[in-house]
C-alpha cells in the first residue's frame, strides 16, 4: 500500500508539474506581437537618436551644410511619425538655420519645439533673436519678457531683451520718439541689471560696451 501511494503521489506530482510548465510556455500570440513591435520602435528610436547625434556633432563642427542635410532627411524620415525626440531635432535645426543666417527657417524650426516647451529659457532667447534678426521686434520682446519673467538674473536672456529693445527703439525713433524713449529706457535698465548679474569679466565689459552703444544710438 506504501508503494501504490507513492507511486500516485509521484504522479500527482508530475501532473502538476507539466500542466505548470504547459501554462507558463504557453505561447500568446497578442503579447509576442506587441514585444515584437515595442523592439523595432526601440530600435527606430535608437537609429533616430544616432542620426540626431551626427548632425549635432556636424553642427558643433561647423559643418553646418551637413548638418542641415542630416536634420533636413529626419525631417522627412517616417521615423518622424513614431514616437522620437523631435523637440530635440526642430530645436537643433533652429540653431544650425540661425547658424547659417536663415532667420525664418529659424522661426519655423523653434515654433513647434517652443510650443511643447513654452518655457524653456533656451528656447525663448533663441527663438527672441531669430525674430530679432527678422525685425519682428513686439514679438521678440514678448518672448524675451517670458523668459526675464522665468529667470530674471539670467545675463543671456537679459542681454537678449536688451538688443531688443533698443533696436526696436531705434527703428521708432524717427516717426514713434516718445515711445522710443520709453524702450531707450528700459533698455539702460536692462544693461545696469545686466551688470549686476555678470558672472565674469567678459560678460561685465559686454554690459558697459552694451550701455555705452545705447546711449549714443539714444543721442
Amino acid at each position: 500500500q506504501q508503494k501504490t501511494l507513492f507511486k500516485i503521489l509521484i504522479i500527482e506530482i508530475v501532473v502538476v508539474v507539466i500542466g505548470f510548465f504547459s501554462n507558463y510556455l504557453e505561447f500568446n500570440p497578442t503579447e509576442a506581437k506587441s514585444k515584437i513591435v515595442s523592439e523595432a520602435l526601440l530600435e527606430k528610436q535608437r537609429l533616430f537618436k544616432e542620426k540626431l547625434s551626427d548632425a549635432r556633432a556636424a553642427f558643433e563642427k561647423e559643418d553646418f551644410a551637413r548638418a542641415y542635410a542630416l536634420t533636413d532627411a529626419l525631417l522627412k524620415s517616417d521615423e518622424i511619425k513614431e514616437y522620437m525626440p523631435v523637440i530635440d531635432l526642430f530645436a537643433l535645426n533652429g540653431d544650425i538655420s540661425s547658424a547659417r543666417n536663415f532667420w525664418t527657417e529659424a522661426v519655423e524650426s523653434y515654433g513647434p519645439a517652443l510650443k511643447v516647451k513654452p518655457e524653456n529659457l533656451d528656447l525663448l532667447i533663441r527663438t527672441g533673436n531669430a525674430q530679432r534678426q527678422l525685425k519682428n521686434y513686439e514679438i521678440a520682446e514678448k518672448l524675451y519678457d517670458r523668459a526675464i519673467s522665468n529667470q530674471s538674473q539670467n545675463w543671456e536672456a537679459l542681454h537678449g531683451y536688451y538688443n531688443c529693445l533698443r533696436r526696436y527703439a531705434a527703428f521708432l525713433s524717427d516717426n514713434n520718439p516718445k515711445i522710443a524713449d520709453i524702450k531707450f529706457s528700459k533698455s539702460a535698465e536692462l544693461a545696469d541689471q545686466m551688470l549686476i548679474v555678470a558672472n565674469n569679466e567678459k560678460q561685465k565689459q559686454q554690459s558697459m560696451l552694451a550701455k555705452a552703444a545705447l546711449y549714443w544710438e539714444w543721442k
